[in-house]
Parts: structure tokens; C-alpha cells; sequence
């Protein structure tokens, strides 16, 4: 560095005593040494080209590696986020109505009036609980309220009192210690296989406990398969859209199989509508219900609209020509597939 600045302040000396570089090797020592002396009784102020860095204020320069939240991504296709949540259930939660006694289901029975007890009985693979004095009772697949009738019909044999208006016994039944359901998850799910679900779950709950459906999946055409039989499909389009219902009466129990397929057709929405995004299309399907799934339309969209169509590859006249297009309006309300 000392090297530098001296060749620095040389020449600027140089310069302020306008003397040129070929006058260098015609001054005699006595010259150079009064150029020095000069130099160095006025130094030349170099910091005034030199910009004083003691007090800028640094701001330190950060590289964030960018995150990318995959629920954005599935928040394009409309429904699978509603999966994608927590659910906690709780032992006190009123037993519903429809729920259906099963094998490993506790049960406490109790009898007051003439006769007083209070027993509990654990329901048996077979769906059968041992009564003393009468036998064995099934209360396989049967509601809380069916089970009290059952019962009061069985026990009045012994207790005659149990249908006595005047003198009668009450019999109440209830639910003691909750067993899990075993059901079964296929097809386009995050954890297929066996799951432990909490025995209130309808389809909606178990998908939820079994980590959810994936993008791939069908959410029009769940299959609730029982005996190696479909008895039930659900579409959650009614529901997401509109929060009708009509699954949760279809109580699971334990060895269900739940199947959710693979899409069929999807449909992808752009343009001015509310929520733009890919949609599942059933065959009977018409471009107006799609747009109702999108929330309808903004306030400023045209009543045109152009749908492009992937040509199938074995109608395909070129490879270049994969796509067509054609606007139609909006109250030619067509088929979509």
C-alpha cells in the first residue's frame, strides 16, 4: 500500500507543478529533493476523492431460499384442501342417533325403580353380549334406541316390571368405552391401507383422519364398498358448493372399505370467473354448472367464451395440431364431455 501512494502522490505533485513526464529525467537531484521537501510540507488531500466509508450504516444483503407451500398448489383444484385440516374428537360428544353398535363396543346397562343395577358389557366379535339368566343377546349393527327396545323385551322376562305402568323399572342404555373403526382406504389417497377412525366417522371424517385425497383422485365418486359390494357413491361437489349433505347418514363400520378412483374428466376454468381454477366434469355435465362451482362470474365478464379442447390422439389429423377452439355464448348451455 505504501508503494501505491507514493507513485499516487508523485504524480499528483507532478501534475500540480505542471511539470511533464519527459522534464522527470532533466531535473538534477537538488530539484527533486525540493519537490519532495514540498510534497511533504503540503501534502495533497487525496481523502476529498476518497469517500469516508467509517460512517455509512451497511445493510446486510440476506438470500432467502423461497418456500413453496404445495396447499397453493392444490388450493388451483377445487375441493381436496377441504381434507387437508385437523379434527379432534372428544370422549363426552353426545352419541348421534344413527350410530350403530358394533363388535368391541362397550355398553352400560341400567336398571332403576324396583330393581337397581348398573352393568357393563363389551359387545363380542359376533355382536353379542351375554346376559345371565337369559343367554346371549345380539346387538350387532343396532342403534342406541333399537338396543333399548331389544333389551327391555329380553329382560322382562326376568323383570316383569320393565312394561309395568304402575310399578315399572326404567332401563336405560349407553355408550361406555369407544372402540376404533378398521377401514380400509384404496385408490387415489395419501395413506391407503388400514386405518384406525373414530366410530362417529362418516366418509368425509375417515378421509380427513386418513391424511386426505390426492389431486389425482375423484372427489365425485367415492365408494363406500362394504362385503366386497359398492352400497353407496358420494359427490362432494354438492357439498363443498353448496353444504348439502348427504353422506353423513351413512354410518361406517368396522372392515369398510373406502375407495376413491381416479379422475375421469377435468375441466380447467380461467378468465372472469370468481374462483378460477381445475374442475372435476361429470358426463351429463353443462358448462353453466361449471361455472357455478367457480362461484359464478365477475361482475365485468363478457357473456362469451372460448373452450379449448384437447383433440384425442387417435383423432388427431398432425401432431401439431393437438387443440381446437370454439366460442360459444354462455346461454348455449352445452354438454362439457
Amino acid at each position: 500500500m505504501r508503494k501505491i501512494q507514493s507513485i499516487i502522490f508523485l504524480l499528483m505533485g507532478m501534475l500540480h507543478a505542471q511539470v511533464s513526464i519527459g522534464d522527470i529525467n532533466k531535473l538534477g537531484n537538488a530539484q527533486l529533493d525540493a519537490i519532495k521537501a514540498e510534497l511533504q510540507s503540503n501534502p495533497p488531500n487525496v481523502n476529498e476523492s476518497i469517500k469516508d466509508v467509517s460512517n455509512i450504516e451497511l445493510v446486510p444483503v440476506n438470500i432467502i431460499e423461497k418456500e413453496y407451500d404445495n396447499r397453493l398448489i392444490g388450493d388451483q383444484y377445487f375441493g381436496y384442501n377441504y381434507f387437508k385440516t385437523e379434527i379432534n374428537f372428544f370422549d363426552n360428544i353426545p352419541t348421534p342417533s344413527d350410530f350403530k353398535l358394533g363388535a368391541g363396543d362397550e355398553i352400560i346397562l341400567s336398571l332403576w325403580g324396583e330393581t337397581n343395577s348398573r352393568e357393563k358389557f363389551i359387545i363380542n366379535k359376533e355382536g353379542l353380549i351375554y346376559y345371565e339368566n337369559i343367554g346371549f343377546i345380539n346387538l350387532s349393527n343396532k342403534t342406541i334406541e333399537a338396543a333399548e327396545s331389544l333389551l327391555i323385551n329380553e329382560l322382562s322376562n326376568i323383570y316383569s316390571t320393565l312394561k309395568d305402568n304402575d310399578n315399572s323399572t326404567k332401563l336405560m342404555l349407553e355408550l361406555g368405552k369407544l372402540k376404533s373403526l378398521n377401514i380400509y382406504f384404496s385408490g387415489e389417497i395419501f395413506q391407503p391401507g388400514i386405518q384406525l377412525v373414530h366410530p362417529f366417522s362418516d366418509i368425509f371424517v375417515a378421509l380427513v383422519q386418513s391424511g386426505g385425497v390426492k389431486q389425482e383422485g375423484s372427489l365425485r365418486n367415492v365408494q363406500l364398498i362394504r362385503n366386497g359390494k359398492i352400497i353407496n357413491t358420494v359427490d362432494f361437489y354438492a357439498f363443498f358448493s353448496k353444504g348439502s349433505n348427504n353422506f353423513s347418514s351413512m354410518r361406517l363400520i368396522d372392515g369398510d372399505t373406502i375407495h376413491v378412483p381416479a379422475v375421469e374428466d377435468r375441466i380447467e376454468l380461467k378468465g372472469a370467473v370468481v374462483r378460477p381454477g381445475y374442475y372435476e366434469v361429470l358426463k351429463n355435465e353443462t358448462l353453466n354448472d361449471m361455472v357455478n362451482y367457480a362461484a359464478g362470474l365477475e361482475a365485468l365478464a363478457s357473456s362469451n367464451a372460448t373452450i379449448d379442447i384437447v383433440i384425442p390422439m387417435d383423432n388427431r389429423t398432425s401432431e401439431d395440431k393437438g387443440t381446437s377452439s370454439i366460442n360459444i355464448d354462455l346461454n348455449d348451455d352445452r354438454n362439457i364431455v
